[in-house]
């Protein structure tokens, strides 16, 4: 499997038309569709459905998607480092975080780090704790910032000096809008909607609040 495959790839997921991929790649329409039926066979899978209209991902061609984008994007940080040889420091800070007010310490940070250091740049991804933890361990990002509860133990890691405020949204006749404060036990008795973390199968409301 070679990394122009994976662009080739890449661009037709984008793209979901193998004519407008193939003009932005700058090749023949039949060069990318052997490209990416060799692909097919190497891998023996099915990547796309095609339409007369449409060119679209099937499960295992979304699956292959996360991989490509992972390795591609590894591919080109590592080139980033290896041209970086200068003294003075530069390159590109990857930072992976969940939506949380805790970012402004980061952000402030950074912004201290560029006055003094021009050539820096700082990536920002945002997702959930487990999509995060994942580019983590892959060395995809430089650093996570967590909102616990998470498992720290395999980290180098410390806590930021800063404490999370929640509230609900919820109607104006809703029993619990009549509250002048949300408890942990108001908390279990509610249907919530939460961000997916497959890796907690449920959260300890009394501990995390």
């Amino acid at each position: 499997m070679e990394l122009r495959t994976l662009s080739y790839f890449l661009a037709v997921a984008r793209e979901q038309n193998m004519t407008e991929a193939a003009n932005v790649l700058h090749v023949t329409q039949p060069t990318l569709s052997r490209q990416i039926a060799d692909l097919e066979d190497e891998l023996g899978k099915k990547l796309f459905t095609r339409t007369s209209r449409s060119t679209v991902l099937t499960e295992d061609g979304i699956h292959l998607r996360q991989r490509a984008e992972e390795i591609l994007a590894l591919v080109n940080q590592t080139e980033d480092e290896m041209k970086n040889d200068t003294i003075d420091l530069a390159g590109c800070i990857r930072i992976g975080a969940g939506e949380t007010h805790a970012m402004h310490i980061l952000a402030d940070l950074f912004a201290e780090l560029h006055s003094r250091y021009p050539r820096l740049t700082v990536e920002l991804f945002t997702g959930n704790a487990d999509t995060v933890e994942e580019k983590l361990a892959h060395g995809l990002i430089d650093f996570a910032l967590m909102i616990e509860p998470f498992n720290v133990e395999q980290y180098h890691f410390i806590r930021l000096p800063e404490t999370m405020r929640v509230g609900i949204v919820t109607r104006d006749d809703s029993k619990w809008a009549q509250k002048s404060g949300i408890t942990p036990d108001d908390l279990n008795a509610m249907p919530l909607l939460v961000s997916s973390r497959q890796s907690l199968n449920r959260y300890d409301y009394s501990q995390w609040s």
